[in-house]
């Protein structure tokens, strides 16, 4: 009997733990990325103010060039590490090692095509400088994409956090100083710039202290596996970025800079609006690995709960975005950028069918 009751204690204490370190990993990226998007929406709001909208169409674009070159430079290596990481912590520092080696080569092949095509384009000179900046970043997203999958293997999402914190801190709180003295939108593309190799030094030291080296390290046989299994997680990457992206490049290229930055500013917000959902599919994003591989039947029950709490927060947010478009948008942005409540209406309603996508794209 004694020995039953223990059983049965340690039956209810496990799924305890585990709820409780979903909560709490939720919680730390929800804050994390409601926190940064919004430090990132003053940022915005700023150089909508001080720059006006062309300052912020090329803001947009520049990004979501560095976003676009930024989904193929990690080599869709970044879900892998998180994925057989959760499964296999003493695997863990082989695979960063070697994904920092082959993302660094593929980085750097990928900062001279992006900085070649802001050449090539028949942008503005404007815009071409801040194309140009932004393709200095992609070497250190892609080192820190690889640090977070380590940390999201480890379920360390308050380390996680702390690197992206600093990134922050230095990109937004100093751009915002800048705007305020007089400079323009290039030095603040260059802070996001060193913002992001500072946050990458500091989740070096942190994964440190987990046991976890950030090196660069060549070992056939894992390259070889991490090679085998890229082509799909790489391309899952670009087709998800070209979705959510395609749409502003295909703007660029039909409308003025203007109109770019009057569909960023409603872009925001759905950005904005997915951090929850995000959140909640990334915070069980290990678990689902794990069952996947050895409890169906814990998967569906976690998968039955995610569908109830993701229309939960998805279906309010999309209707009350709706309803109040035009005010939001004049709140956050001035009377002038009015003209996209519609667009943002439009935009919003994808909040409701995505957070379902995302978490079953996961269990895929």
């Amino acid at each position: 009997m004694a020995n039953e009751a223990v059983a049965s204690s340690n039956v209810v204490q496990v799924p305890m733990t585990s709820n409780m370190r979903v909560a709490r990993n939720t919680l730390v990226l929800v804050a994390l990325r409601v926190l940064m998007p919004a430090l990132a929406v003053g940022l915005v709001l700023m150089l909508s103010r001080y720059l006006g909208v062309e300052g912020l169409g090329r803001y947009t674009l520049a990004f979501s060039f560095l976003f676009l070159f930024n989904a193929i430079a990690p080599l869709g290596l970044g879900a892998i590490i998180t994925r057989d990481g959760a499964r296999d912590k003493a695997a863990l520092s082989g695979m960063l090692s070697n994904a920092m080696t082959l993302g660094t080569i593929a980085s750097l092949v990928l900062t001279i095509a992006m900085a070649g095509l802001a050449y090539l384009s028949d942008y503005d000179s404007g815009t071409r400088t801040a194309i140009l900046i932004l393709s200095l970043a992609l070497l250190p997203c892609t080192i820190g994409l690889f640090q977070d999958s380590a940390f999201i293997a480890l379920e360390r999402m308050d380390y996680l956090a702390l690197g992206t914190l600093v990134e922050y801190a230095i990109k937004v709180g100093i751009g915002m100083l800048l705007l305020l003295f007089g400079f323009g939108l290039d030095a603040v593309l260059l802070l996001a710039v060193v913002g992001r190799v500072v946050g990458c030094i500091i989740s070096a030291i942190l994964l440190k202290r987990l046991e976890l080296s950030t090196r660069w390290a060549y070992d056939p046989e894992t390259v070889r596996r991490l090679m085998k299994l890229a082509p799909t997680f790489l391309l899952i990457g670009i087709f998800a970025t070209l979705y959510w992206r395609i749409d502003i490049f295909m703007l660029s290229k039909l409308q003025p800079v203007e109109q770019v930055g009057y569909y960023g500013a409603a872009w925001r917000i759905l950005e904005l609006a997915m951090v929850l959902p995000q959140s909640l599919c990334l915070a069980l994003y290990p678990q689902i690995s794990a069952s996947a591989l050895s409890d169906l039947p814990r998967l569906q029950k976690i998968g039955r709960g995610a569908m109830r709490y993701l229309l939960a927060i998805s279906l309010p947010a999309a209707i009350g975005v709706t309803l109040l478009a035009e005010p939001i948008l004049q709140l956050l942005y001035g009377p002038g950028f009015r003209t996209a409540a519609y667009t943002l209406s439009v935009l919003i309603l994808t909040l409701i069918p995505y957070g379902f996508v995302r978490y079953h794209a996961y269990v895929l």
